[in-house]
């Protein structure tokens, strides 16, 4: 009974609106109609449309551009003129109410020119982006960079469009591109965090650590799922020298997904690199040291190996870790843990025992 009353009320509603729009009566328009809805002839349609678009040039009529948008354009898959004639109509008269209210379901009806536009906009886009997503994963960008250009003019509110073809301009070593794309993207959906990453990717590549680390704390700021992002963060961390506060945000990630396997690893990575750049140049060190060595050279030698050491040994127990989490392991947590093993072995079993037989017989004082 309730269902009966409410197709009711929305048939009235309907009829009201049918009759009360303000609807173009020229001839021009209704030609346009006819070919589009009973002879199915689009491209007659098309012209009539066009020429009743052109008398009401300066007209406040959104039914004529709404028209050709879905009843002409959409059919024939011209999605950029589609877009356009959306545009047309939205402009002219937002609130004007559609000739052919849009019923979903009972509670999703849309009334005016503005809620119409909307509606195929996001069906359109959708359409549009997930395209573009599967001409990227059979590697055929140039047709995926096609849709995404065309997914922005459909929908200019949708970062992922931006965003996504930003990130492609990257990769095919188009920075400008890249940086004009992202931009525009943040300007016209500025919390969609991707576009805020290409920005950081482009300021690295320029050596601008600083504006880089501002792009990612912002992209950041604007993802529900910040973990990976962080985790260019750390590596930033690494670059700029700042190597306490990137062990610090690993913590931090770590209370925020104790769980992550590929979290366990990356941190595990952290340390590898810095167990590798202290040990590269303490062995360059050590192979450089003068007869007799310098007491100055000794300890920093000793040092850096220990400090080569202890990063190792985080490296390699992060290494595990990973790999007692992973589901569908491949092997290269343990692989990376066992590099990690020789190292220290290396460090344990030469190069510390005769830094301290150096240091013992030259009477150095190591801590």
């Amino acid at each position: 009974m309730i269902q009966t009353y409410k197709i009711i009320n929305i048939f009235f509603i309907i009829s009201i609106l049918i009759v009360t729009g303000c609807v173009s009566t020229s001839m021009e328009y209704r030609s346009a109609t006819t070919a589009a809805r009973s002879e199915k002839n689009l491209k007659k349609a098309e012209e009539w449309g066009l020429k009743a678009l052109s008398m009401e040039a300066d007209s406040s009529n959104a039914h004529i551009p709404y028209f050709l948008a879905i009843e002409v354009y959409k059919p024939q898959k011209n999605w950029v003129k589609m877009a356009e004639m959306l545009d047309e109509a939205v402009k002219r008269n937002p609130t004007q109410q559609l000739e052919r209210p849009i019923v979903i379901d009972r509670d999703n009806i849309f009334l005016t020119i503005e809620d119409g536009a909307k509606t195929y906009r996001e069906e359109e886009w959708g359409r549009l982006y997930n395209l573009s997503v599967e001409y990227f994963q059979k590697n055929q960008f140039e047709l995926a960079m096609e849709n995404l250009e065309i997914a922005i003019k459909m929908d200019p509110s949708r970062g992922e469009s931006y965003g996504t073809l930003a990130a492609l301009y990257l990769q095919k070593e188009n920075q400008e591109g890249a940086k004009e794309i992202a931009l525009l993207g943040i300007k016209n959906a500025p919390k969609y965090a991707l576009n805020y990453q290409v920005l950081a990717d482009i300021a690295i590549k320029s050596d601008n650590l600083d504006e880089a680390e501002k792009y990612y704390e912002t992209a950041i700021a604007n993802t529900d799922e910040p973990g990976p992002i962080m985790r260019q963060l750390i590596f930033l961390y690494i670059d700029k020298g700042e190597t306490k506060r990137a062990i610090d945000y690993s913590d931090v990630l770590l209370d925020k997904y104790p769980n992550d396997p590929d979290l366990y690893f990356n941190i595990g990575v952290l340390f590898q690199r810095l167990a590798l750049d202290a040990f590269d140049p303490a062995r360059e060190l050590y192979l450089g040291l003068s007869e007799p060595p310098l007491p100055k050279d000794v300890i920093e030698v000793f040092t850096k190996f220990s400090n080569s050491r202890k990063y190792a040994y985080n490296a390699r127990d992060y290494f595990l870790q990973a790999s007692d989490l992973e589901i569908d392991a491949d092997g290269s947590s343990g692989s990376a843990a066992k590099e990690m093993r020789k190292l220290m072995k290396q460090i344990d079993d030469i190069f510390i025992p005769s830094i301290r037989e150096i240091a013992r017989s030259e009477k150095i004082q190591l801590n």
